[in-house]
């Protein structure tokens, strides 16, 4: 193998595929990155067996071949590199990988790539493409509420649903305490009336979104196969991740039909003032309560070591006047992951969820429960 590669290419490749690297496997080939030579460019994988990613870089081949090297490494060398062309060129033997780069002259330690593992794949799969950038905001909205206890697996991952007969793909994600649920219009999805549904891990879907750049505008959602992985293609980027098996919620059921109590105000505000009465929110669950009035939404927060914080903001409410708390995490979150100029909240009841939107659009919901007693405290 032989080929010429400009280290800020390479880089930014490494920088992507890295990210699937085991580190803890009793594996070292697990530690590496897989290189081979394609027409035009090198071709880098990654996995550990549970997810997979592969990019492209462009590079002058003069001789093909493929090796397996290090990952960190070569990604923490190649960083340090001046922005002139360099030789990467395998040794006869198969065993030392040359680097020449400017002044450079380096040699790096191979495991043979017969040792890397076979990438999984998704076999069989029903393809449907979306708008690159709105399924990377959309993941950002939606794995806010994944859960990280993996004691319940399920709740770690976000639920991908896509539905032919609507021409969408929503994706789901919650921790039991809230819910976040984001539809997408798919730009290409297969006829028919069969929803397809798979759970992936929320960690792996960032790395799907990560890859979305201006260059890679659309992502390719291959699923519903005979093996238990999901594939995304982005641009030249490909992500296969594991899918989590077990039965998902019914969250749609969860989100109530009719609020009682509705509020609308400028976004910004609400979370300015929610941002400041986090601070000051430090007793158990971190409450931040919100006084609903005619008008005015008046928002508290409170810690017998530290002290309290009450700040009235105008709203158009409509309905009953309500008391509610919320964790204060949970809810600048909500804030926080929204997309509108205004915000739209309806509630029922002090001891039942409420919901937060943009205001005007059905696209993207929030469900997130009120702090109790925790002898009351419910949860979905």
């Amino acid at each position: 193998m032989k080929c010429t590669f400009l280290p800020s290419q390479l880089s930014q490749g490494l920088s992507l595929v890295q990210r699937a690297v085991s580190q803890r496997s009793t594996l070292p080939v697990l530690g590496n990155v897989l290189i081979e030579t394609v027409p035009g460019g090198l071709r880098l994988s990654a996995t550990n067996l549970d997810l997979a990613i592969v990019d492209t870089v462009p590079a002058e081949v003069a001789k093909e071949g493929k090796t397996s090297v290090p990952a960190k490494l070569l990604a923490d060398y190649v960083g340090s590199l001046l922005e002139v062309p360099c030789t990467m060129e395998l040794d006869p033997q198969g065993r030392v990988l040359n680097l020449t780069c400017g002044l450079h002259k380096t040699k790096l330690h191979v495991i043979d790539p017969a040792e890397f593992p076979p990438l999984p794949v998704a076999e069989g799969g029903t393809s449907v493409i979306v708008d690159g950038k709105t399924f990377a905001a959309g993941v950002a909205q939606t794995v806010i509420a994944a859960s990280s206890d993996e004691t319940e697996r399920v709740y770690t991952g976000v639920r991908i649903k896509v539905d032919p007969s609507a021409q969408t793909v929503t994706l789901a994600a919650t921790d039991r305490h809230r819910l976040a649920l984001k539809t997408l219009p798919a730009k290409e999805i297969p006829d028919g009336d069969e929803q397809l549904i798979a759970i992936v891990p929320a960690k792996h879907l960032q790395e799907v979104a990560r890859a979305v750049n201006e260059a890679r505008k659309e992502v390719a959602i291959a699923l519903g196969g005979t093996t238990s992985f999901v594939t995304f293609t982005v641009g030249d980027v490909v992500v296969t991740t594991r899918t989590i098996e077990g039965r998902y919620p019914k969250v749609e059921q969860a989100i109530p039909d009719a609020a009682g109590t509705t509020v609308v105000l400028p976004t910004a505000d609400l979370r300015r003032e929610a941002k400041t009465a986090s601070i000051l929110a430090r007793e158990e669950s971190n409450p931040v309560r919100m006084s609903i009035t005619s008008g005015t939404v008046v928002l508290t927060a409170w810690s017998s070591d530290v002290g309290d914080d009450e700040v009235p903001i105008p709203a158009d409410v409509t309905g009953e006047g309500l008391e509610i708390s919320f964790n204060s995490g949970y809810f600048l979150a909500a804030l926080e992951a929204l997309d509108s100029d205004t915000v739209h909240m309806s509630f029922n009841k002090a001891e039942e969820p409420g919901t937060i939107r943009p205001h005007g659009r059905e696209d993207y919901v929030y469900l997130l429960m009120p702090v109790l007693h925790p002898s009351l405290r419910p949860s979905l």
